[in-house]
């Protein structure tokens, strides 16, 4: 039977890498840093949820970004990121309000921080990016966020006492 694919179909001239490999990353280095006691799980988010909201929503790549504690079942949500199935960029970052806050303050007060990233403070808070690198900025001001930090902490405790109860048990 004749393919009528084409002969380079898995030839890409997008971004090399999705952005969900730097959240699949850090999510891994939590783990490494927490010995799995928390780690950051990254959840692909089925589209047809958004279709419901906005029909153009489910054409793209939804992923949840979750601070996960196995031993004590425990999953926080810390924030999803969206982006096109056709376009890696621009992804959109959508957190609670006082994370984006957080995140913006911290941008503000280092030289040369917003750039081309824009803010979107209404119903839904959100961050939108369009490269690699503000990806990477971003991921790492919400990873250093006060909230998220303390977010850790506390769940972490949760975890550890969770796991000195079962080894009691």
């Amino acid at each position: 039977m004749e393919s009528f694919w084409p002969a380079n179909l898995i030839e890409s001239d997008r971004d090399p890498i999705p952005p969900v490999t730097f959240l699949k990353e850090q999510g891994i280095l939590l783990g490494k840093q927490t010995k799995n006691l928390l780690v950051g799980e990254v959840r692909l988010i089925d589209p047809t949820f958004f279709d419901i909201l906005d029909p153009e929503q489910d054409k793209n790549f939804w992923y949840q970004f979750n601070l996960y504690s196995s031993v004590i079942n425990y999953r926080y949500e810390l924030f999803k990121i969206c982006y096109s199935v056709a376009s890696y960029y621009p992804v959109e970052f959508v957190l609670h309000l006082a994370l984006l806050m957080q995140v913006r303050k911290r941008l503000e007060v280092r030289e040369g921080g917003l750039r081309e990233i824009k803010f979107h403070i209404d119903q839904g808070s959100s961050i939108q990016v369009v490269s690699q690198e503000d990806l990477n900025e971003i991921l790492r001001e919400i990873l250093n966020a006060k909230l998220t930090v303390s977010a850790v902490r506390a769940i972490l405790e949760e975890a550890q006492a969770g796991s000195s109860r079962k080894e009691i048990e």
